[in-house]
């Protein structure tokens, strides 16, 4: 029974988890200080409801990319600020 209840669990956690990353997921890239010897790149990946024209970034021959929206405007509700997650 308790092997059971552990791999119901497990099953329930890894259905949750992928349903919950199927959202689309901005991408966008910009240098800080790019006037100075020691620009710095950052990326941005964010939660965005724009799931058109997605690209792989990062794929090389060591590491699998990941799906992203280039440039794609982000979710107008954040959970940060309160908002649903709906």
């Amino acid at each position: 029974m308790l092997k059971f209840s552990f791999l119901t669990a497990g099953l329930w956690l890894s259905i949750t988890t992928l349903a919950y990353s199927a959202e689309s997921v901005g991408f966008r890239e910009a240098k800080l200080d790019q006037d100075t010897a020691r620009s710095l790149h950052v990326a941005f990946w964010y939660p965005t409801e724009d799931g058109a024209n997605a690209v792989t970034i990062g794929e090389n021959r060591v590491f699998q990319g990941t799906s992203a929206v280039k440039e794609a405007l982000p979710r107008r509700r954040h959970p940060s600020s309160g908002g649903s997650l709906a």
